[in-house]
């Protein structure tokens, strides 16, 4: 297993991106599923999953899961998770922080999309999602 490749900013491109858990005002039992909350993210319920072939978010389950998988010999997983862990350290970043990026996202990569299957060329493709997410930001300017 490798890493991605750097590209010609000498970057490599990383996606972060997770499962999460809000515990909304009106919940009736708030302490109850704060409680759930953490029974599914504590390292012991990662390394569950985890032995189920699953990559777990926390860095200590990561570590562990790696050392497990070594001592059964399983080098693939073992590397598999130890790329997987070192990309999400140094590579990864999140999504823009605007309010539109849902609505980008569902618009962009439908584009993008066509080129990689072959529908249009990369510049095409390019060109309609960068047009499709201008209007979606004048949309929202227009709208404020």
């Amino acid at each position: 297993m490798v890493r991605a490749p750097l590209d010609a900013a000498n970057k490599r491109p990383g996606w972060s991106g997770s499962h999460s858990f809000s515990i909304t005002k009106v919940c009736a039992r708030s302490e109850v599923a704060a409680s759930f909350i953490q029974f599914l993210t504590s390292k012991d319920s990662q390394m569950v999953e985890a032995r189920l072939d699953t990559i777990p978010s926390r860095i200590d389950a990561q570590q562990a899961i790696v050392q497990e998988f070594k001592a059964k010999n399983d080098h693939y997983m073992a590397d598999a998770i130890a790329t997987f862990s070192q990309a999400a350290k140094e590579d990864s970043f999140t999504p823009p922080r605007v309010a539109q990026w849902n609505e980008i996202s569902n618009a962009l990569w439908p584009e993008l999309q066509k080129a990689i299957i072959g529908d249009e060329t990369s510049q095409q493709a390019l060109d309609n999602a960068a047009k499709k997410v201008a209007d979606i930001m004048q949309d929202a300017a227009d709208n404020q």
